[in-house]
């Protein structure tokens, strides 16, 4: 009797945990998926106006966007969790009344992969764009401010490519794999598995973008080692050579500089 009070005991706890585990969880999983939008909704707009962009400062807010990011997976994940009840040892089973849900669910599923597919797509045409504009001869009544956000936005969508196509690859592993758990061609003790290592999958999706971003900048990566203190100087300077100046950065450091040199162009 004791035995069997304890074992209901731990049920009820470990459930409680479970249900706590299935909001994380799904919020990571769809915030990966959605993540991508509203940076490629912001690189096209930078493309865009690319003639007003840079001087009208309009940038996306990184605390708006991530809050923004995870809000949205939250109330999905939401959705998600009301579609399941738990019997036997926590398998899933999708409810019979939310069968039509379940329908608009597996679509999400499958345009979620085609979104992540056409952003990384477009991210591509815009750095052929941006490119090809930047490399043109210089134009009578052209600005600093413009050759500027075209360098700048030749940067950044090359900097995106590894990141959005990592993005890509998640997502069809783990929303095609999730398609096939709701769509009940696997049985429960696979589907469970699958949510279990999909999750796994989903969290490391989430870790790899911005480790991506610091390994492919080479002023992230260059500032992420100083502060880890993993950087040594091994450089030996020969001071018969003349001194050759390092290749400048894309984005300036100095705001004032910059203003310097578009008054300067303008002129």
């Amino acid at each position: 009797m004791a035995d069997r009070i304890l074992v209901d005991w731990l049920r009820v706890d470990f459930y409680d945990l479970e249900e706590v585990m299935d909001y994380v969880k799904y919020t990571m999983v769809y915030s990966l998926v959605i993540s991508e939008l509203p940076v490629c909704a912001e690189r096209v707009a930078a493309s865009v106006f690319s003639k007003t962009y840079e001087a009208k400062k309009f940038h996306v807010s990184t605390v708006l966007f991530f809050g923004f990011q995870m809000t949205l997976g939250m109330f999905i994940s939401t959705i998600s969790n009301a579609m399941y009840t738990r019997e036997h040892f926590l398998y899933y089973l999708v409810k019979p009344e939310m069968q039509a849900y379940a329908q608009g669910v597996l679509a999400f599923f499958c345009a979620s992969i085609l979104l992540n597919f056409i952003a990384f797509v477009i991210f591509i045409y815009l750095e052929q764009v941006n490119l090809k504009l930047y490399n043109r001869p210089i134009r009578i009544g052209e600005t600093l401010s413009y050759r500027y956000q075209l360098n700048e936005n030749v940067a950044i969508n090359r900097l995106l490519l590894p990141w959005s196509i990592s993005l890509f690859i998640y997502s069809f592993v783990i929303q095609g794999s999730f398609a096939v758990v709701l769509s009940g061609m696997v049985t429960y003790e696979s589907s469970e598995m699958i949510h279990h290592y999909m999750t796994c999958f989903g969290v490391t999706g989430n870790c790899t973008a911005p480790l991506l971003l610091i390994l492919f900048s080479t002023k992230m990566r260059a500032r992420f080692f100083e502060k880890v203190k993993f950087l040594k100087c091994t450089a030996k300077v020969d001071h018969a050579k003349p001194y050759k100046a390092p290749r400048m950065e894309s984005i300036c450091d100095s705001q004032d500089h910059f203003n310097i040199l578009a008054k300067a162009w303008d002129q």
